[in-house]
């Protein structure tokens, strides 16, 4: 591949102008790299369903770019080198991934799983079929296909142990943690159809001699023995199931970002409406006050007059006092200079 210098606003161009596995073929690059190298550069990708065929009028809307602090002129082939390194894990090798020709030193889930494959009753309806049992490995293959699978999924299950993910079993399914992410697995040798010979005949199956393994939950794809052998793809399983783990676990951080910031904002609002609300109560009082104090003058001229028209007896003087005692202790002046609180 030759040097092509790109801008990260270039190759977010280039990972939106055609489909993954289209720019895979042409870079000579899996599309587990790819998606490493999305998620170095915070590039979004496009969805699942993004390329199916829709009306011509009807735009395809690309999820925004977002902002970065620093963007750097991108070498391709070194940027997807190093994304292709990124997937690694301590201690791999090529070899790391070669599936081998004899069943050797198999880890204990595969040995019971072969087990139960090797003891087990043909399942009906499926022409030759052999099935794993609950809370084993789910394998379902042929005879002719045991050793086969066997192998591989040994081979699946000694790298999984090695980069620290744990397999564990429940309802039904069989499960690989990678640190907090699950994904389901499974290896089935593909069947088709048998015709019918009348039409209240039950459906029959025969196997194709395929083999197939597929990841579900998120960014779920199957492998099937083709163009290049089910062997060959152990490497590229591996990395689409850490690639998977990698963008759930980079958008879960992006949600907590994102609810944290939610969270401030609201707590400012709730702040500003606080702080909205004891002005508006303490401009209220303000009024309350005005008021009052209005009204304390129209007493003031009021008892000055009873003080001219009234004869100064003794019990008036005293209800006199009593009343502008009164008074002053309901002056808002009064209180405001008594009081240290400023609204």
């Amino acid at each position: 591949m030759e040097k092509l210098s790109l801008s990260r606003e270039e190759l977010y161009d280039l990972f939106w102008s055609k489909p993954l596995a289209r720019l895979s073929d042409e870079l000579d690059f899996s599309i587990s790299v790819l998606r490493q190298l999305s998620l170095e550069q915070q590039i979004p990708l496009p969805w699942h369903g993004y390329w199916s065929t829709r009306p011509s009028n009807f735009p395809r809307m690309r999820t925004s770019l977002p902002e970065v602090t620093a963007s750097q002129t991108i070498i391709l082939s070194e940027a997807l080198q190093a994304a292709a390194r990124a997937l690694r894990f301590p201690g791999e090798t090529a070899n790391s991934f070669l599936v081998p020709a004899k069943l050797k030193d198999a880890d204990p889930l595969v040995a019971v799983a072969a087990k139960a494959l090797q003891e087990g009753d043909p399942l009906y309806g499926l022409e030759g079929m052999y099935e794993t049992r609950r809370g084993q490995l789910p394998i379902r293959v042929s005879k002719n296909n045991m050793d086969r699978a066997l192998r591989i999924m040994d081979t699946l299950v000694k790298c999984w142990r090695r980069r620290g993910y744990e397999i564990g079993f429940a309802d039904k399914e069989t499960k690989v943690h990678l640190r907090n992410v699950e994904l389901r697995i499974s290896l089935r040798e593909t069947v088709r159809m048998l015709p019918k010979k009348k039409a209240s005949d039950p459906q029959r199956y025969e196997s194709t001699g395929l083999l197939a393994f597929k990841v579900d939950g998120w960014l779920e794809r199957e492998w099937k023995d083709g163009k290049v052998p089910l062997e060959n793809n152990v490497a590229e399983i591996l990395d689409h199931m850490e690639i998977a783990a990698r963008d759930l676990e980079h958008i879960w951080v992006e949600n907590e970002v994102r609810r944290k910031k939610d969270v401030a904002e609201q707590q400012v609002k709730a702040a500003e409406i606080r702080s909205n609300e004891q002005e508006n109560k303490a401009f209220e009082t303000l009024i309350l006050e005005a008021q009052r104090w209005q009204q304390l003058r129209v007493l003031d001229d009021y008892l000055n007059e009873l003080s001219r028209s009234i004869p100064r007896t003794p019990a008036f003087e005293e209800w006199l006092n009593w009343a502008r005692n009164r008074r002053r202790i309901f002056d808002p002046i009064q209180q405001r200079q008594s009081s240290i609180e400023i609204p």
